[in-house]
């Protein structure tokens, strides 16, 4: 953890889709005199992208997904873990054709690209048989190199 950061919220949620919104919920309650309106759309936005994907393709339902929820004077960070299969979206995920027409592109692939544009610090790591994502979102002060620490 972070120097200088809280944990405000720790919990899990059944892998289904119906977690996308119990963890958006969690987030917007943790963020609300953190992040302004925009980086809150950003990081809910991403949360959505993330748990749709663990839950689709991750072939974690029946499990949980584990949430933690931090908040430091300079950021704003959450946590999640999975039991899925072993996947780093930031680095595993295949980069949109982005020059192609949208008629010549394959339909998907640009969320994970979105989650990188729009967050400010992401990184994946995998232990103990579970991934682990964490986004940041730093507050409008705060300077970064976009790897999250």
């Amino acid at each position: 953890m972070v120097p200088d950061t809280e944990v405000v919220s720790r919990f899990q949620v059944p892998a289904t889709l119906d977690a996308v919104g119990a963890i958006q919920a969690a987030v917007e309650e943790a963020a609300e005199d953190v992040l302004a309106p925009a980086a809150m759309f950003k990081l809910t936005m991403s949360i959505e992208e993330l748990v749709t994907n663990i839950v689709t393709y991750g072939k974690a339902e029946g499990t949980d997904i584990g949430v933690v929820i931090t908040v430091g004077k300079d950021r704003l960070s959450v946590e999640l873990d999975d039991a899925g299969v072993a996947f780093d979206p930031f680095h595993q995920a295949p980069e949109p054709r982005l020059n192609q027409s949208v008629e010549d592109r394959a339909v998907g692939g640009l969320g994970v690209f979105l989650v990188r544009e729009m967050i400010d610090e992401v990184a994946y790591h995998r232990s103990a048989e579970r991934n682990h994502i964490r986004l940041v979102m730093l507050r409008p002060t705060a300077k970064t190199d976009g790897a999250a620490q």
